[in-house]
C-alpha cells in the first residue's frame, strides 16, 4: 500500500511523495571525526508495528541498517549513555 503525505493516516510520517513505509527521522549525525554517518529513525512498515531503526554509513560505503524493537533500542541507549559518561570522567 502506498499512500500520499496529505492522506496519511500516520501523523508522525516525515516521509514525502507515495510512501509504504512511514519514517521519522530523529537525528542525522557525523561522528567520529566527520568518517561516519548515524541515523536514528521510527519506523512502520504498513500495519507492521512501529519500530527503531539504527542506521551507520561511511561516506564511501553502504548504509548498515539495524532494526531494533523498542526494548532493545532503550537497552542500547542506556549503554550509550554509560559508554560516553564512562569515556568523559
Amino acid at each position: 500500500m502506498t499512500t500520499e503525505p496529505e492522506e496519511c493516516a500516520v501523523k508522525w510520517c516525515n516521509e514525502t511523495g507515495e510512501h509504504s513505509v512511514h519514517r521519522l527521522y530523529l537525528t542525522s549525525l557525523c561522528a567520529w571525526r566527520g568518517s561516519w554517518l548515524l541515523g536514528v529513525n521510527t519506523v512502520q512498515a504498513n500495519h507492521d508495528t512501529p519500530h527503531v531503526e539504527l542506521t551507520a554509513s561511511t561516506k564511501q560505503g553502504r548504509p548498515a541498517i539495524v532494526p531494533l524493537d523498542p526494548a532493545e533500542a532503550k537497552t542500547v541507549g542506556r549503554a550509550l549513555i554509560e559508554a560516553a559518561s564512562r569515556a568523559t570522567r
